[in-house]
């Protein structure tokens, strides 16, 4: 059986977000909302 290894993720994509429901501060928001405006208003696909 393998042991599990502790190493850091190569990307940002791939780490455990640590916020949950939490308020995000101004700091540490990255999106502009022309940005988040298009995934806000595409179709749902079920």
């Amino acid at each position: 059986m393998r042991e599990a290894q502790d190493s850091a993720p190569a990307s940002p994509a791939f780490q455990v977000e640590t916020h949950g429901l939490d308020v995000i501060g101004d700091a540490e928001r990255k999106g502009t909302p022309q940005a988040l405006f298009w995934p806000g208003s595409a179709p749902p696909f079920a």
